[in-house]
């Protein structure tokens, strides 16, 4: 039997394996061995298909990290996120604010830690919404700083990071309406306490900063904006924020309209903000061990303070203005 014959007799033996439909026969070349070619050609295209496709279903995908941030955070950020956080980012956008800053930050840290697996940002309506999260697994990491004892008061299910604003940093002006003449005139801390605040329950920190100035009615509002159309209505004073970057400490509220900080006067907040990484979600561990690590170069190279310099939040403009609390 010559080469061309053996090779036919080899494919008809394997059809016939798989089909049973072969007949061994001396006229190999014939019209019954081109068919088993096809049939086999069939089988062995399938074969492979089946092969990848099983393949496919059987390595795991890798699945991706999800990060947990604000919704008006993740627009914020969406219009400014850089394409790789290999190098050093621009942090002095105009939208660069704290909470997007953040973002920027953890990305950041988590390459110089050596974290190669993907992330997904993912918004989450609500700072208490995120912390459940967090300890349900459902989200990996806060994509912004939170206060370090919320995170604490869940220790079984997350780890702290070090402190990225630490303890007195969070410093934030008192913000009123700019046709609020009256408000914007109020300098010692008897005049002060005249007025009304507003802010959201849930912000426990604000909460209670507010109540320890010695401020006994305070407004309730849901969400920032909320808080802001009170001001500007005149159903409250002034609402605690963090000053903005630029030239202008002025915050757009929309519709042509502006939030200002009462001039020469400033609070900070009494504790100390870090990112909260989840216990209970792949990699966790990997994750947290290489957010540290790119934290304390960052720290030491002076990148954390330079970002917060760029976006505003430490704020050169109201340094020598008053602190008033605590």
């Amino acid at each position: 039997m010559d080469q061309k014959k053996r090779i036919w007799a080899m494919i008809c033996r394997l059809n016939t394996l798989f089909q049973g439909q072969c007949r061994q026969t001396a006229k190999l070349h014939c019209q019954s061995g081109r068919n088993c070619v096809v049939r086999h050609l069939i089988i062995y295209l399938f074969s492979i298909l089946l092969s990848n496709s099983l393949s496919a279903s059987a390595a795991p995908a890798e699945r991706s990290v999800k990060i947990g941030v604000p919704a008006d955070v993740y627009q914020d950020y969406m219009l400014v996120a850089p394409t790789s956080f290999h190098a050093r980012p621009n942090y002095a956008h105009p939208n660069s604010r704290r909470d997007v800053v953040e973002l920027f930050l953890l990305q950041r840290a988590l390459v110089l830690g050596g974290f190669n697996h993907v992330l997904e940002i993912r918004p989450v309506d609500g700072y208490l919404r995120i912390l459940q999260q967090l300890s349900e697994g459902k989200i990996a990491v806060t994509g912004t700083t939170v206060w370090d004892f919320d995170a604490r008061a869940s220790i079984q299910d997350m780890w702290v990071s070090d402190a990225l604003v630490r303890r007195g940093e969070f410093v934030v002006g008192l913000y009123t309406s700019e046709r609020n003449i009256p408000v914007l005139q109020s300098q010692t801390l008897a005049q002060l306490l005249l007025l009304t605040p507003v802010t959201n329950r849930n912000w426990k920190m604000d909460w209670s900063l507010l109540e320890q100035m010695g401020y006994r009615q305070l407004q309730y509002a849901g969400s920032w904006d909320s808080m802001v159309r009170m001001v500007l209505a005149g159903r409250a004073d002034f609402v605690l924020a963090p000053f903005p970057s630029g030239s202008s400490l002025h915050i757009d509220a929309g519709d042509g309209r502006y939030l200002e900080p009462i001039p020469g006067v400033k609070v900070a907040f009494p504790a100390e903000r870090a990112f909260a990484v989840s216990k209970n979600t792949p990699f966790s561990q990997a994750l947290f061990t290489a957010l540290q690590t790119g934290l304390k170069v960052m720290r030491t190279t002076g990148e954390i303070e330079q970002a917060y310099r760029d976006s505003g939040f430490f704020n050169t403009q109201s340094q020598q203005w008053l602190l008033i609390y605590p």
